[in-house]
């Protein structure tokens, strides 16, 4: 849409459209940026054997209600 916006911009001569279609890019720029980092970070932690906190408190609770299991393992 940046692209078509600046194009007409440019054929009918005007800085408003030129303008907003330049800021259309920053934004979806800015919004590849986000999505790309939030998605690296995901990676990250995956091929670093990350687990969800959730499923390790789980184990936890789960070992702990055995009946001789004690909680000095922290």
């Amino acid at each position: 849409m940046a692209r078509y916006k600046l194009r007409v911009g440019h054929q009918i001569n005007s800085a408003t459209l030129i303008a907003d279609a330049q800021h259309s890019w920053l934004d979806t720029l800015s919004f590849a940026g986000a999505l790309g980092w939030e998605i690296t970070a995901k990676i990250v932690v995956h091929l670093m054997d990350g687990v969800d906190p959730s499923i390790i408190a789980g184990a936890e609770r789960q070992a702990l209600s055995v009946a001789g299991v004690g909680g000095g393992f922290r």
